[in-house]
């Protein structure tokens, strides 16, 4: 990571700021990632494991070989070790890993201690990597790439949710901060929130209050609006509903589904999104775009 970033900048989860951006940064976890695919790539075994403080790789030589590439004897043990590419070249010794997870074993099983040790499987992936998202929300500093601070908070809401609903496990810490998000910018999934949320919310406290308020988006969205004309004050909205665009900068297509001759979005999406760092600001048309 470059030096000087914030640790928790929103950037710094996602692989194409890794691998494409100009300055590549990246959380250890998505530092791990490509690690593993090029050790792959090599023809080692290597996934992410379930360390709980830091993400390590753990890479094993291909089956019936030692790490030194020697064939093994028949009952030998299939051989590992551990890599922190976020942090060095160097193998990472095990005891020390064993001896990081003595420190806190008091809070886990020896079952879990033991399980920490071996591969991440894909739930516990995404989980880890909505939460780092979820993290990111609190940093103040600007993404250096394109990357939508809002959007990656609600995408990540999404995945622990759905994810922790398909294994059992409660997700209503996570449906907290999808419901925000939801009813701050995202209203139009209105549809989705209640085929997909609020039946894992019933017999909660939140039930009644998530019910009201996607019934009160559901009224907004039947009341007739006034008409509104580009013209006069609104003459500088050059775009009209209902036309077609391909995006100049990402190049996808698009239909415009509403205007406003300024920003009208709550203060804290303003801020997420670096609208005050546009050439004109706040004070310039912003277009609803399907």
């Amino acid at each position: 990571m470059q030096i000087g970033r914030d640790y928790h900048n929103v950037e710094h989860n996602f692989l194409g700021v890794a691998l494409y951006g100009e300055q590549h940064n990246s959380l250890p976890l998505i530092t791990v990632i490509i690690y593993c695919y090029v050790a792959r790539a090599l023809g080692l075994r290597a996934a992410p494991c379930s360390f709980p403080m830091h993400v390590h790789a753990l890479v094993r030589p291909p089956r019936g070989y030692n790490l030194d590439g020697d064939p093994l004897d028949a009952d030998g043990e299939d051989p590992a070790m551990y890599m922190d590419p976020f942090r060095s070249d160097e193998e990472v010794p095990l005891n020390n890993l064993k001896g990081q997870l003595r420190l806190v074993s008091h809070q886990f099983t020896d079952a879990e201690v033991e399980g920490f040790l071996l591969e991440s499987n894909a739930r516990d992936i995404t989980l880890r990597c909505a939460r780092n998202i979820f993290n990111s929300q609190r940093s103040m500093e600007a993404p250096l790439e394109d990357v939508d601070k809002y959007n990656a908070m609600y995408g990540a809401a999404w995945a622990s949710v759905l994810v922790r609903k398909r294994v059992g496990m409660q997700p209503f810490e996570d449906v907290a901060l999808l419901m925000q998000a939801f009813l701050e910018n995202s209203t139009y999934d209105v549809g989705l929130i209640e085929r997909y949320i609020l039946p894992l919310c019933v017999g909660i406290p939140d039930y009644n209050r998530y019910m009201n308020e996607c019934r009160a988006v559901r009224l907004s969205d039947e009341m007739k609006k006034p008409g509104r004309y580009r013209s006069g004050k609104n003459a500088v909205v050059k775009y009209k509903v209902g036309q077609v665009f391909q995006h100049q900068r990402y190049g996808y297509i698009a239909v415009i589904t509403g205007w406003d001759p300024e920003c009208s979005s709550s203060e804290l999406w303003i801020r997420q999104m670096g609208v005050d760092r546009l050439p004109q600001g706040r004070q310039q048309p912003f277009y609803h775009v399907l």
